[in-house]
């Protein structure tokens, strides 16, 4: 969690992102919803869904999210 919390400092307790944080992190690697779904690994209607605060990534989706944040790329 330490990496996102350092880029985003708003990230909630337990290491739980909020909507507008995935977004924010989205944008900050310049992905669109699609181009961030493909190195994830999921679908794009799933990262809007994220977003959009209509489901909570997996642990496993938002540790992904970290080594993006990091700037290394997710096993797939």
């Amino acid at each position: 969690c330490s990496v996102l919390l350092e880029i985003h400092r708003q990230v909630l307790p337990g290491c739980a992102m909020r909507p507008k944080d995935i977004r924010r992190l989205r944008q900050k690697l310049g992905l669109s919803r699609y181009e961030f779904a493909l190195r994830l690994g999921v679908q794009r209607m799933t990262v809007w869904r994220w977003e959009h605060a209509r489901v909570q990534p997996h642990p496993v989706f938002l540790e992904m999210m970290e080594k993006l944040a990091s700037g290394s790329e997710p096993a797939h």
